[in-house]
């Protein structure tokens, strides 16, 4: 197991200590059973990201949310009406293990007057072998459920929440919750105490960063730090903490505090890569994915687009096993990515209606943060 050692971070006192962590860790994951990593918004498990957006049916919260889903490189599509904008968020993920992703909400907040039907927490699940809905209770009101992925590598997507204190509850650990499908008859929840809290300030807390860091099949424990701590703003220098399922811990120097994550395997190579991407948001700016590629590369700077008018939606649209740096342009109501099996090359996809209010909202940008 690899140690930090000299570092003022660990001074404070709700960091969590790796042997901590360790002894909450399910037998299961000693088994050494993996799986490969998932096509992320695969709906019919071609290996390919699909082209998919959440269209909700006002510009109100509680309206209705259709999933639109185009198959790539198909002509079929389809139409489910499941989830409530501004309450749910989505969580495609692979829940019943057939490899292939099911639409999914998480509620995050309660519904009804007052939140009196108090269903936060919420799971609804259409699972895409049976073409039944599930619905299950795991995590409360401002659990951050974009963490879902297979904890322990039986092919199954495991419910799974980022739960971190408000800036108005101040300083505090934050925690990975999961409910493994691995040898868990009982529903027991693993809870991994990993990220903080550390000010009083909206920007003073971790970023969750989803993934496998280390190729073994199960789903690791990242966050993105401000470099100094006491900083207020989010304009300053990063720090990424990893845990990986098997007990490694290290640290990367990557980026800045405010650039967007946007997690994925983009050399390929079957491991999770830190890319962050800046200069979204600002008119007229040009857009800059910065990589990390874990195969060993030299770090990355890719300019892909323009503007402020679009929504991160990563993937592999060619099928090549690498995520491709992409774009929904919602003004246009198209897909633009960079082709990694085509020589990089940028293509566009129409799929959205253009410049409606609401704008139509890209699944695949589900992890992004």
């Amino acid at each position: 197991m690899k140690t930090i050692t000299g570092n003022y971070r660990l001074q404070i006192t709700f960091l969590l200590t790796i042997s901590f962590v360790l002894f909450s860790f399910s037998t299961a994951l000693a088994q050494g059973q993996t799986t490969p990593r998932k096509t992320v918004v695969d709906f019919n498990g071609d290996g390919k990201t699909d082209f998919a957006v959440l269209r909700p049916s006002a510009n109100a919260p509680g309206a209705q949310y259709t999933w639109w889903i185009q198959n790539n490189g198909a002509t079929d599509f389809t139409a489910a009406p499941l989830g409530l904008r501004a309450i749910d968020v989505p969580v495609p993920a692979d829940y019943d293990g057939d490899g292939r992703s099911d639409i999914a909400v998480f509620r995050f907040q309660n519904t009804g007057a007052g939140g009196s039907n108090a269903d936060a927490g919420n799971w609804y699940i259409l699972e895409s072998s049976t073409n039944q809905i599930r619905i299950e209770k795991f995590g409360q009101a401002g659990d951050n459920a974009t963490v879902v992925d297979d904890y322990d590598g039986d092919g199954k997507a495991d419910l799974a929440v980022y739960r971190i204190n408000t800036a108005a509850q101040g300083a505090g650990q934050a925690y990975f919750l999961y409910r493994g499908s691995l040898n868990n008859p009982a529903g027991n929840i693993t809870y991994v105490p990993w990220g903080m809290r550390y000010g009083s300030q909206s920007e003073q807390a971790d970023d969750h960063y989803m993934g496998d860091c280390d190729a073994e099949g199960r789903a690791d424990f990242a966050v993105q730090r401000h470099l100094d701590i006491t900083a207020t703003s989010s304009n300053t220098p990063a720090e990424f903490h990893i845990l990986t399922a098997t007990g490694n811990y290290s640290i990367q120097y990557f980026g800045w505090k405010s650039d967007r994550v946007v997690p994925g395997d983009y050399d390929g190579d079957g491991k999770t890569d830190l890319c962050v991407v800046r200069g979204f948001n600002i008119s007229p700016s040009q857009i800059t994915w910065y990589i990390r590629y874990s195969g060993g590369a030299a770090d990355d700077a890719i300019p892909f687009g323009q503007g402020s008018n679009f929504n991160f939606s990563q993937g592999d649209y060619d099928g090549d096993g690498k995520t491709d740096i992409a774009l929904f342009v919602a003004s246009r109501g198209e897909f633009w990515y960079r082709s990694s099996a085509n020589a990089n090359t940028a293509t566009a996809y129409r799929w959205g209606n253009a410049g409606t209010i609401p704008a139509d909202l890209p699944v695949a940008g589900y992890n992004n943060r």
